[in-house]
């Protein structure tokens, strides 16, 4: 297994430089053990890392007579969708044969339908009693995965099946009970067994003793966090924002925001619902407008991501059904939506509950635009294809110019602006704020009061779910 595994990771990780390379341990990790733990920040390189896990695994068991059978999955129909485009891009770059490439499954599907939900039932037709028929599961944004279903996943799999978890451990966990990957990552950097160091070294890493272990935790050469973002330099804002909000560090988390030299990161200090409005009025109608001015349905619902508002709260003052009132007063005045319908082109939407029958799910978002005969559809992006539906048909589903936080986990948009409450509140929490910072890809801008900033940033999420004290004490 070791040459056959070092001949996969010189080709895999040629272009290495990192040292030690967290990619590959995590690698050689999900070869080695049935259950791996992959945790890492935005732009670590989680999916780049398990499109090659899955290479060099399909590699070990290429000369078999059993073809091994692999599952894709996430928590969300969007995070699905998200993992099977980064495997489908990822998997043509990769240094394999024709045949371990065409192995490499590229379809995603939601943690309910690899379980096989059943309508109006809790129960799932996948359990102990009837596991689902994969050798190998990966599943994505685990973080989002709450303890009862993380349950009945495990107690669904095949006795010798492989199991892969990606997430960032420092998101926000589920809003069902439990934190499953937040409790099982209770560490602040990889550390292994003096045996599995020496196993690493054997393949050649360089494993120091400072990342030796010396009590025996049950899961602790199972985890593995990636700490270098490869989207974002060291010294990016959003980068730097997020590790001093992981931190709890107020005061340098202000001055962050608050300097002169960096721009992608800024804090519009915004105390009452005009100035609200005014700072909204300078980015909506022209992120509309883009959305509007679009070719093709398709290139629409892209452009959705291109800004987005998130709010802790759904309802109240600076929730989430008040921001999109207000974004749309806001779109009439400028002439760009009709008053009094409820349906125009160019309104975002997203669905709230799975419906398997229209093959909707739970935080797919859509864009309503006329088709070729001038009716109004709502088009989502599905596998690849997109689809009109008529709004009618649509399952339960809310106006998306503002999302909750919580709602947009799994999403990554150009350009992010977190609406703070009013007053402070106990749900703007240090995760809340990191969850929301890294759904960026260019920009973020918190806007709200300091004192409510700081609040959140002091409060931490603690969660008394038995499993942490389980596996580390």
């Amino acid at each position: 297994m070791n040459q056959l595994l070092q001949d996969g990771l010189n080709r895999l990780f040629a272009d290495s430089s990192e040292t030690p390379d967290w990619q590959q341990v995590a690698a050689v990790t999900s070869v080695r053990n049935n259950l791996s733990i992959i945790s890492g920040g935005p732009g670590t390189g989680k999916t780049s890392t398990v499109v090659r896990v899955l290479a060099l695994v399909l590699e070990q068991y290429k000369d078999r007579e059993k073809k091994l059978q692999v599952a894709l999955a996430a928590p969300t129909g969007k995070a699905a969708a998200r993992l099977q485009d980064s495997i489908v891009s990822a998997k043509e770059e990769l240094n394999v044969t024709d045949e371990i490439r065409e192995a490499i499954p590229e379809k995603a599907q939601t943690l309910h339908q690899l379980l096989g939900a059943r309508r109006y039932s809790s129960q799932f037709k996948h359990n102990a009693d009837n596991p689902v028929p994969y050798d190998l599961v990966v599943v994505d944004e685990a973080s989002m995965v709450d303890q009862a279903l993380m349950s009945k996943l495990v107690e669904a799999l095949l006795e010798d099946a492989r199991l892969i978890l990606l997430g960032d451990k420092d998101q926000l966990a589920s809003v069902e009970a439990g934190s499953v990957l937040g409790d099982i990552c209770d560490m602040e950097g990889n550390q292994y067994s003096r045996d599995y160091a020496d196993w690493l070294n054997a393949l050649s890493f360089d494993i120091s003793d400072k990342f030796v272990f010396n009590e025996d935790k049950p899961l602790t050469n199972n985890i593995t966090l990636l700490t270098k973002s490869y989207r974002f330099s060291s010294d990016s804002g959003i980068a730097r924002l997020s590790k001093e909000v992981n931190k709890g560090d107020a005061g340098r988390t202000i001055s962050l925001l608050e300097s002169a030299d960096i721009n992608d990161i800024t804090f519009e200090d915004i105390g009452d619902s005009s100035q609200l409005e005014s700072l909204l009025d300078e980015k909506i109608p022209t992120y509309f407008q883009n959305i509007l001015d679009a070719d093709t349905p398709r290139e629409a619902v892209s452009k959705l991501n291109q800004f987005g508002i998130l709010a802790a709260h759904r309802k109240g003052p600076w929730g989430i059904l008040h921001l999109n009132k207000v974004v749309e007063k806001i779109l009439q005045a400028h002439s760009l939506i009709p008053k009094y319908n409820q349906w125009y082109s160019g309104k975002p939407v997203i669905i709230n509950t799975n419906d398997y029958t229209l093959g909707l799910f739970n935080g797919d978002t859509g864009v309503c635009l006329p088709d070729q005969n001038g009716e109004l559809k709502v088009y989502f992006e599905n596998e690849g294809e997109v689809r009109g539906i008529a709004p009618s048909r649509l399952p339960n589903h809310n106006t998306a110019y503002a999302l909750t936080v919580h709602k947009s986990q799994g999403s990554e948009i150009d350009e992010v602006m977190l609406v703070l409450p009013r007053t402070v509140s106990k749900v703007v929490n240090r995760e809340l704020l990191y969850t929301a910072i890294t759904r960026a890809r260019n920009k973020v801008i918190i806007a709200g009061k300091r004192s409510v900033l700081k609040k959140g940033i002091q409060r931490k999420i603690s969660r008394s779910s038995g499993l942490r004290d389980y596996l580390w004490s």
